[in-house]
């Protein structure tokens, strides 16, 4: 089967959004209560939609035999989190261009 990575992309248009504020929220959410309790709202309502989409790609038969909802959102989760798009994005310099291209081709190796 034929996959595109639009399919498990980060968004609708295929675009991986800007993350680069993330690591540092991670950093503030470590001292500041206030920011804490938005941080792990945000990350609540990230899973949340992760799981929806894991769902999505079981129930359309794109998930490769012998991987459970389950373990698609936790390798979406993971692949998904701002400590990710920070260490390769703004750490090691990669390009959003070529963070998008590997995530996609991460995904459909991982998942489909």
């Amino acid at each position: 089967m034929m996959v595109t990575p639009r399919i498990v992309s980060a968004t609708p248009s295929g675009r991986v959004p800007d993350q680069s504020h993330s690591a540092h929220s991670v950093s503030a959410a470590d001292t500041d209560s206030k920011l804490a309790a938005v941080w792990a709202e945000m990350n609540a309502e990230r899973l949340e939609s992760i799981s929806r989409h894991a769902h999505r790609l079981c129930e359309d038969g794109h998930l490769r035999a012998g991987i459970s909802v389950d373990e698609a959102r936790d390798v979406l989760w993971a692949y998904r989190s701002p400590e990710l798009y920070d260490l390769l994005v703004q750490r090691r310099g990669w390009s959003v261009e070529r963070f998008g291209a590997w995530m996609g081709e991460a995904h459909i190796a991982a998942l489909l």
